[in-house]
């Protein structure tokens, strides 16, 4: 697991309020952040799953509330770390930083 070198370029894997997409740019040059799949050249495949997972936030995350009953946490959480191990496959060089951690805290 790589969660990013001070300094180095780097994706926040960060699910946000209102973004369709939850990637952040750091130390990327060109770049300003947020960004998109486009903006980094992933696969459609990936793409999708990000959407997916990101959707599932929004519908299923409070900021007050916490998670809806029912929803798997551990299932979400799965997933962001396998979305994360895509996005260091298809961006070589590029350290994957996971901060979706605040929102699994407090369970």
């Amino acid at each position: 697991m790589n969660n990013g070198g001070v300094g180095g370029p780097a994706v926040r894997l960060f699910p946000e309020y209102s973004r369709v997409w939850p990637l952040w740019s750091r130390n990327m040059p060109g770049l300003d952040y947020p960004i998109s799949p486009a903006d980094i050249g992933i696969s459609d495949t990936l793409t999708t799953r990000i959407k997916r997972w990101n959707d599932e936030w929004e519908k299923n995350f409070h900021q007050e509330d916490g998670w809806k009953h029912g929803f798997d946490t551990k299932k979400w959480a799965a997933e962001g770390e396998a979305i994360a191990e895509l996005l260091e496959d298809e961006l070589p060089g590029i350290s994957v930083v996971r901060e979706y951690g605040w929102c699994l805290s407090g369970e």
